[in-house]
């Protein structure tokens, strides 16, 4: 018998694709700054992918201050909040988490928060 708990088949393809979204941004990361998102990689490990996105889309997180370095590098667009927002991602995330990925781009005026993306 099935266990009524475990995710849908589909949603596990897509926290896969999440996964390997985060994965290339991890690497360009490394590639741009010349160090690993320790932080990030550390919080993957122990929570997961979409858990860790989660925790950090968390309203009054502290992450948001990681997002300097991101946008004086121009690379918004492969941050958690930019990767929560894109499509067909944005269906693992709440109404407010994404909120609050679209509040923190807002404020550094990353246009890619509104075009194409959920809303």
């Amino acid at each position: 018998m099935a266990d009524p708990d475990a995710p849908h088949p589909s949603h596990a393809r897509l926290e896969a694709r999440l996964k390997a979204r985060h994965a290339e941004a991890t690497a360009d990361f490394m590639r741009v700054f010349g160090y690993p998102p320790g932080r990030w990689l550390q919080m993957e490990a122990v929570h997961g992918t979409l858990a860790a996105c989660k925790l950090l889309l968390a309203p009054g997180t502290e992450y948001v201050t990681q997002l300097t370095p991101s946008w004086e590098k121009r690379r918004l667009h492969l941050s958690v909040e930019a990767i929560a927002l894109e499509l067909p991602f944005a269906e693992l995330f709440t109404s407010v988490e994404r909120a609050e990925a679209r509040r923190r781009l807002t404020e550094f005026r990353y246009l890619g928060a509104s075009a194409g993306r959920v809303r």
